[in-house]
């Protein structure tokens, strides 16, 4: 009788994004699978070119909810992933979304 091996979550989708008054909000969808762990939270992270390992985390804590609101520095195009975390790590980043800041 054997357990089934835990594993990180499966990757969440972003499914809005939004520009208003200097802040961009993001909302996903958790992933379809936890990987047999509870969802801990997630991280976000950003960077101003298409990522290839360029991005930083943009929150050093978990966040609880599935949205998230960052005030914009500067007008850039920006891009953001989302990796959800639990008990065993992260997961792989969402698929990345990319936001036009004027």
């Amino acid at each position: 009788n054997f357990a089934t091996p835990r594993t990180v979550p499966g990757a969440p989708t972003i499914i809005k994004k939004v520009v208003k008054a200097g802040k961009v909000t993001l909302t996903w969808r958790a992933p379809t699978s936890n990987g047999g762990s509870p969802i801990k939270g997630y991280h976000i992270y950003v960077g101003v070119k298409s990522y290839k390992g360029s991005t930083k985390a943009l929150n050093a804590k978990l966040v609880s909810t599935h949205t998230y609101t960052w005030r914009v520095t500067k007008a850039s195009k920006y891009y953001f992933d989302v990796k959800a975390v639990n008990a065993i790590g992260a997961s792989a980043a969402s698929k990345q979304a990319s936001v036009a800041v004027k």
